[in-house]
């Protein structure tokens, strides 16, 4: 009666064992994960402004079209405090955008400790433009 149950228990064991191992053969177990692609984002448009250029977390220059600083105010907007200025062909990061209003799109930028908004540009010219990596 003993050798009987004790062959039951082990045929028991044994199924219980290539089941689990069925089950743990059919799961991702160990497969590396792989993220969903990026889907691209739509870039933001502003009706009355240039198609935007600026990429945020990359760089930014005043542009040497015109010799006057550029300003930088406190939020996106013409009613909004100046801060600060940016002097012709000085480099900024772009922090964040893109904020629309009636005639522009801004960015938030930081030079050195000058953080605020700028304007990209107008519908007759740019104000800044893409500063490569480096």
């Amino acid at each position: 009666m003993k050798n009987w149950r004790r062959r039951g228990i082990l045929g028991l064991s044994l199924f219980i064992g290539v089941i689990a191992w069925q089950v743990w053969a059919q799961t991702p177990f160990g497969t590396p994960y792989t993220p969903a692609p990026l889907q691209p984002t739509p870039t933001l448009a502003c009706p009355n402004a240039p198609p935007p250029r600026l990429i945020v977390g990359l760089r930014g220059r005043v542009t040497l079209s015109d010799d006057r600083p550029l300003n930088v105010r406190e939020r996106p907007g013409t009613w909004s405090p100046i801060i600060g200025q940016i002097e012709p062909g000085s480099v900024f990061v772009v922090l964040e955008g893109a904020a629309c209003t009636a005639r522009y799109l801004w960015y938030r930028i930081a030079r050195g400790s000058l953080s605020g908004w700028i304007a990209e540009g107008s519908m007759t010219s740019y104000f800044v433009e893409p500063y490569p990596p480096g």
